[in-house]
């Protein structure tokens, strides 16, 4: 972790700026906290059956009256980790994932002499993209429920509960928390009978099959009849990713607007990380318009990505990159060099003007 990269947070409503070591130093004893920040949670409420808490691995299950199993996990957020990004992160862990019950995440922050309260949704499907992933040995854009620094700013500077799309609670109050604890637990059902495929085989089937479902490129089958510069696009595809990613991969923005053409989704654009036209396309033997090569970007990012100065740019690529590319990636693209790419986005958008844009 880069000790020289400074983040913004919160002591005694007030933005302050610490390293990664003085936010552990002010974060230390929040450990210390779980055991009681687990007895208000649990003695809220009643009749529950086969009580389990582990102080050591911070986790509590128990079964509800209507034989809901629920597990909870108690969370230090962590910064994260990348320079200029001020979003905070509960990370994701393989083990986390138990077949059968609703798995939630409580997330305790030290703002100063107070705490913040976070309580994600059901992260069942979070963990198991998470596994899924081809990054999931190494962690990667997927390893962390993230919590906008925007949202806890606007609960901590003015003490209110703020709730995002995807229904997250952050609150100062922990008697709100409990309460919306379980709304969740009484709205919501995992199927008992639901299998989790197992960790290892979904790994090695990534690294078996991902380059196999990676298609070669077909020229009569993706150039434009009209336009024989122009390359057709998956538009499936593009409405798929845009359901999985629903956060920018630059800047992690999690809410836009509501999308007419998505049925409400948050508004984001689905962008090729190697550009996907016919000059860059000759240069590689699979097809660019996968899935592996796609990205959501919120508005903002997807036009600083084409039209910023050079060495912006650059910088947008190259993070871009990081969380792209990964082993995978390189047996489906051998052909791929971060210094070649970088390359082609200066020459390609060099004299871009408002023209559409991928």
């Amino acid at each position: 972790m880069n000790n020289s990269i400074k983040y913004k947070v919160f002591k005694d409503k007030k933005i302050v700026e610490m390293t990664f070591k003085e936010y552990n130093k002010l974060q230390k004893n929040v450990k210390n906290e779980y055991n009681s920040l687990n007895e208000v949670i649990i003695g809220n409420f009643n009749g529950l059956k086969n009580v389990n808490y582990d102080d050591k691995k911070n986790w509590v299950s128990f079964e509800t009256q209507d034989s809901k199993k629920i597990l909870i996990h108690y969370m230090n957020p962590k910064n994260s980790g990348i320079e200029d990004n001020q979003a905070k992160r509960l990370a994701l862990k393989s083990q986390h994932l138990v077949t059968g019950y609703q798995i939630y995440y409580v997330g305790l922050m030290k703002i100063g002499l107070n705490n913040l309260y976070i309580l994600s949704p059901i992260v069942n499907k979070n963990i198991e993209r998470y596994i899924a992933s081809s990054k999931a040995k190494k962690g990667g854009s997927y390893s962390s429920y993230w919590i906008g620094f925007s949202d806890i700013e606007k609960c901590i500077m003015g003490d209110i509960d703020v709730t995002d799309s995807d229904n997250n609670l952050l609150t100062v109050h922990l008697d709100k928390l409990v309460k919306r604890l379980f709304e969740h637990i009484k709205q919501n059902e995992v199927s008992k009978e639901e299998e989790i495929l197992d960790i290892f085989n979904d790994i090695l089937f990534n690294e078996i099959t991902l380059e196999q479902n990676v298609m070669d490129f077909n020229y009569d089958l993706s150039v434009d009849k009209v336009n024989k510069n122009k390359l057709i696009r998956n538009t499936a595809l593009v409405e798929e990713v845009l359901k999985e990613l629903q956060i920018c991969a630059l800047c992690n923005k999690e809410s836009t607007f509501p999308s007419k053409k998505h049925n409400g989704l948050n508004y984001f654009e689905v962008h090729h990380f190697i550009p996907y036209n016919y000059k860059t396309q000759k240069k590689f033997v699979k097809t660019l318009d996968s899935k592996q090569n796609l990205v959501a970007l919120c508005p903002e990012c997807h036009k600083g990505i084409h039209l910023s100065e050079k060495e912006f740019q650059k910088s947008m690529v190259i993070k871009l990159g990081n969380l792209v590319v990964n082993d995978n990636f390189k047996k489906i693209y051998p052909e791929y060099n971060i210094e070649k790419i970088i390359k082609i986005y200066s020459e390609l958008y060099k004299q871009e003007g408002d023209r559409d844009y991928d």
